[in-house]
């Protein structure tokens, strides 16, 4: 009895607060809110004490006596956190993913994705539907997830003469675009931290030195990686797909095929 006591008061101090109201009427019949502060249920309010009222204003209630809620006040929220969470009720430098605006983009997944046309703007997608958002005068980093500062310019792909291809976002491999008609018509990513391979047309593991790369699919299979030098200056790394022998697995901390169960976990011989 007497934390409630304590709750409702320390309540009314937050109401007062707000209202600029400083005599609350603690012994005045069955109230033990504010004097001159009609407190009414309001439906507006989600049974919490905070809230988002839009994307970027927070909903502050407090509870009522009787079970109901009190709507106190909005608060619009300003930069350096301009839009208000859900999850918390309280503004953030990050939209909630709810807020974002309805477009065409295409979800293959869940996940974020760039757009495919401008560096300043990312999808959200849920359920396979896309929450558009755009960066202030920031460029979207599709690693972090996050807007960030950038001078570079950005055409994110190519799909110049590359109708029916897929083609790497400019700056994230592991992001590809299905080119339609010179034009970027859909965005996927590779899995397994591996990007796409131009010349295959496959999601692979990064090709960046001579030597062997485990194949994160298949325990029982590697890659070769090799620098071809066509010119000095010129150099176009190329893969290529081994399976271990029978019985054997592939090592992917020696980088060896081996039958020593200990040393590929998981991997059935």
């Amino acid at each position: 009895m007497i934390r409630s006591v304590l709750l409702f008061a320390g309540l009314a101090c937050l109401a007062m607060a707000f209202y600029d109201i400083d005599e609350p009427i603690y012994n005045r019949g069955d109230s033990i809110f504010l004097k001159s502060a009609e407190l009414k249920a309001d439906p507006s309010c989600p049974s919490q004490l905070y809230s988002c009222a839009t994307c970027s204003a927070t909903r502050i209630c407090v509870p009522l006596p009787n079970g109901t809620w009190h709507h106190v006040q909005d608060v619009p929220c300003a930069d350096p956190t301009p839009y208000c969470q859900k999850s918390t009720g309280s503004c953030s430098a990050e939209p909630d993913i709810d807020c974002g605006q309805k477009d065409g983009f295409i979800c293959t997944r869940d996940g974020y994705f760039p757009d495919v046309k401008d560096c300043s703007v990312y999808h959200v997608c849920t359920n396979f539907v896309a929450n558009s958002f755009q960066c202030i005068n920031k460029t979207y980093d599709a690693i972090a997830q996050d807007c960030v500062k950038s001078t570079e310019s950005c055409s994110p792909f190519d799909c110049e003469a590359k109708s029916g291809r897929k083609v790497p976002h400019s700056r994230y491999d592991t992001f590809f675009a299905y080119c339609r008609s010179d034009v970027a018509a859909l965005v996927d990513r590779c899995d397994q931290a591996y990007v796409l391979n131009g010349t295959s047309q496959l999601c692979q593991p990064p090709c960046k030195a001579n030597g062997p790369v485990a194949d994160n699919t298949d325990c029982h299979k590697y890659f070769t990686c090799s620098m071809v030098y066509y010119t000095k200056d010129i150099v176009i790394p190329q893969l290529a797909s081994h399976a271990c022998p029978p019985g054997m697995g592939f090592d992917p901390v020696h980088l060896i095929c081996t039958n020593v169960a200990a040393d590929v976990p998981n991997c059935k011989f």
